[in-house]
């Protein structure tokens, strides 16, 4: 799965809110995708439609870090 990262929440939202109109999302889907952000912060990332490009960097996966390791109890 294909995503866009960016410094810019607000880019990657942008995005989102550009995808939802593209698709015409309505009723109980009211977004495209759910913003990722980055346990550092600073990074967003949100998933790519197949029919909708943007500027941002586009990755096929999201690293490892995206995603910390949680303890297990």
């Amino acid at each position: 799965m294909a995503y866009f990262v960016t410094n810019n929440r607000q880019e990657a939202e942008a995005y989102n809110a550009a995808v939802t109109k593209a698709h015409r999302h309505s009723g109980s889907t009211k977004r495209w995708a759910k913003v990722i952000e980055h346990p550092n912060g600073n990074q967003f990332a949100i998933i790519k439609a197949p029919s909708v490009n943007s500027q941002m960097q586009k990755v096929e996966e999201l690293t490892n870090d995206w995603y910390p390791e949680t303890e297990l109890l």
